[in-house]
């Protein structure tokens, strides 16, 4: 059950991605995507795992939906959310869209110690928060730093 909506999701959220209307490039997409799989989300998950936090299921397809939930729908969810963040003007509708990202990073996080995903040996929904707010914010500020530095290089260089 738990692979078959991690597929679902995974195809939903590439669906949108793919259609989301963003004055970014891919390549800077693909960047934010890249720094935030693996920098973060693995290096989150190296740690969890030597620091005994998590310990996930040894089931092969459960295994599965757990790859696909850290390396796939979460740096899909913090792109879709940063162009998004990027493209709003108003500060309430931001706070509004961090605290809706937020919420279902929350549910991802939820649904897979539900399903048996992965067994916490202190589940806290403050650090849970918090660590998806940090994940989140890396993404934006990897975002804004890409973006400065095409801007740069456009106006130091020319550009193409």
């Amino acid at each position: 059950m738990a692979l078959s909506i991690a597929i679902t999701i995974s195809i939903i959220l590439l669906h949108l991605s793919i259609f989301q209307h963003s004055k970014h490039s891919f390549l800077d997409n693909s960047i934010v995507f890249f720094v935030v799989s693996i920098f973060i989300m693995n290096y989150l998950t190296i740690i969890a795992w030597n620091k005994e936090f998590i310990a996930v299921s040894t089931d092969d397809s459960l295994f599965v939906s757990f790859l696909l939930h850290r390396n796939l729908i979460t740096p899909l969810l913090i792109v879709l959310f940063a162009n998004t963040f990027r493209k709003q003007k108003g500060v309430l509708v931001k706070v509004g869209l961090l605290a809706s990202t937020l919420l279902i990073m929350y549910l991802f996080n939820f649904g897979s110690v539900y399903f048996d995903v992965e067994n916490y040996k202190e589940w806290n929904l403050l650090l849970a928060s918090m660590m998806d707010f940090i994940v989140l914010t890396i993404g934006v500020v990897t975002l804004h730093f890409v973006v400065f530095l095409k801007t740069k290089e456009t106006q130091n260089y020319g550009g193409l």
